[in-house]
């Protein structure tokens, strides 16, 4: 059995998918497949790929805010990090260069902190939706910005528009932290579904059945492997009474049984359930 954990990463640009193709050899727990897109494409391949059984989805910037609004996967996002930013302002030989940044708010956010610590005054522009980001950068245009750093999106537009753009890149390091957080997660979840597994294996080992109803009378959970509609019935019918009490013990005929039944309201989280435990004679 594999017990791999797998991940989909979704890379906004090619070097990044290099990048973390590269890293995945020091995680041989983990099982990753690879592509690159942005935004609106990086979304498309996710939900052309979702029948894969991933555990978690990683991507990079406004495409993992999208990623994690539309998918019911964990979604880990790398982090444009202070370390980053700086390398990129090298590249664009720095803050003298009369550099303007632009990209989604995620990692313009990044770049307002990196300007708070660094107590400079570099413009900083942010979108929220695709159609933003020419005008802004046409604007900058008009203002003969000499430098633009920007996100995938926005350095894309910029080189179509002949401005002079560099492309903020993920280091390894940034990488590795989001590899390590979705190990972690997944790790978690792993460990929450076999102590789920166990507690349920452990329930149908008593003596008594067990039927387990949400608040909506829903069956939530049954020992029974094949509950009879009859008994189900009966049962919801108890459910009123039964969630007015904590804990209450009844007696019921159904079908030429007499069924001995404790009732228990039982919280996790933020819900609570109502188990019956049945015994019949």
């Amino acid at each position: 059995m594999d017990t791999r954990i797998r991940v989909l990463g979704i890379a906004p640009y090619e070097g990044m998918k290099t990048l973390m193709s590269n890293l995945a050899e020091e995680y041989p727990q983990m099982d990753l497949t690879l592509f690159v897109g942005d935004r609106e494409l990086g979304l498309e391949i996710a939900r052309a790929n979702f029948h894969g059984n991933y555990d978690v989805v990683i991507s990079r910037g406004d495409t993992a805010i999208m990623l994690r609004r539309d998918l019911s996967l964990p979604v880990v996002e790398i982090e444009v990090s202070m370390y980053d930013l700086l390398c990129t302002l090298k590249l664009a030989d720095g803050l003298d260069s009369g550099a303007a940044f632009i990209a989604a708010p995620n990692i313009a956010e990044s770049a307002r902190l990196l300007c708070q610590a660094m107590d400079c005054a570099m413009d900083i522009y942010t979108y929220d939706t695709h159609s933003m980001v020419e005008p802004i950068l046409l604007e900058l245009q008009e203002k003969h910005c000499q430098t633009l750093l920007c996100d995938t999106l926005a350095n894309t537009t910029a080189k179509r528009l002949g401005m002079n753009a560099f492309l903020i890149t993920s280091s390894v390091e940034s990488i590795r932290k989001a590899f390590e957080q979705a190990l972690q997660i997944c790790g978690s979840q792993r460990r929450l579904r076999e102590e789920n597994l166990f507690l349920r294996e452990l329930i149908r080992g008593q003596i008594s059945q067990t039927v387990v109803f949400d608040t909506q009378g829903g069956l939530f959970l049954s020992t029974l492997s094949d509950p009879a509609p009859e008994l189900l019935d009966m049962l919801r019918h108890e459910l009123s009474q039964s969630q007015r009490d904590l804990e209450r013990r009844i007696t019921r005929n159904l079908g030429g049984l007499l069924y001995s039944i404790r009732v228990r309201q039982v919280g996790s989280g933020s819900s609570v359930y109502t188990a019956f435990f049945l015994e019949a004679r």
